[in-house]
């Protein structure tokens, strides 16, 4: 009951933002640049293709959305008073877990969200063959674990500096997977080190795999690995928020 209170508290707030309709317009934004992109494949290629971009154009977009939206949070209780609310709190931990699991169902708002616009948008107009809704929703599930890092992440880099680190925070992320997909040979070497380049990645591995047959990736320790980070990460930042004092470094 308070769990769903909390949840219900946080949803109230951002009424009063653009929290809700950012994953909203992106999704739609996504979908659209797809099919546009897509507009001449055919019907044996358009769902590896638009698979294909949805992967690449996703895993730029996100760590700018993340941090956009953390950094609108993090403004909000400011905002409300120089963090007063949560400086006066006793559940300080609970608060950031509350406000973290906000802005991960916003991230996974816009996440299956433009994979649904994606997969009816290709049914209505193409009818592919063999064309199930299983692998997209894998797809979708994978690249939320890549990117789950950035809630916890963004969102302290939002309280503990401001809203300008945490969409400069975005700003690199974004920059920093647009270079490095360029550069495959170095991607291959160094992904694993760059939590940015996770969702991506493995993502990819799991669309190839399906796709062209590509095996020797252990991608389910991949996987592991990136959870038991998301988990230490997550727990080190609620332990620091809970003795925080509300002073920000920006």
């Amino acid at each position: 009951m308070y769990f769903m209170k909390a949840l219900r508290v946080e949803h109230i707030k951002s009424k009063r933002t653009m929290l809700n309709i950012i994953p909203f317009a992106l999704s739609l934004i996504v979908t659209i640049c797809i099919l546009f992109i897509c507009r001449t494949s055919n019907k044996d290629e358009i769902v590896s293709n638009s698979l294909y971009y949805w992967i690449n154009i996703s895993s730029i977009a996100v760590p700018l959305l993340v941090g956009i939206l953390a950094g609108i949070m993090g403004e909000q209780e400011q905002e409300a008073g120089n963090y007063q609310v949560i400086r006066k709190s006793i559940h300080r931990g609970q608060n950031f877990f509350f406000k973290s699991l906000y802005l991960l169902s916003l991230l996974a708002y816009f996440v299956f969200f433009s994979m649904i616009l994606l997969y009816i948008s290709i049914w209505s107009v193409y009818h592919p063959d063999n064309f199930t809704a299983l692998l997209f929703l894998k797809t979708a599930l994978i690249f939320m674990v890549g990117s789950l890092f950035l809630v916890p992440f963004q969102l302290w880099s939002s309280f503990y500096f401001n809203m300008g680190a945490s969409i400069g925070f975005g700003i690199f992320g974004t920059i920093f997977v647009a270079y490095i997909s360029s550069l495959p040979m170095i991607e291959e070497r160094i992904w694993r080190l760059i939590p940015w380049t996770w969702s991506m990645k493995t993502t990819s591995i799991y669309f190839d795999n399906n796709t062209l047959n590509v095996q020797g990736v252990n991608l389910p320790l991949d996987l592991m690995i990136q959870l038991l980070f998301f988990v230490l990460l997550f727990v080190g930042i609620v332990l620091w928020f809970k003795k925080w004092e509300g002073q920000t470094k920006g």
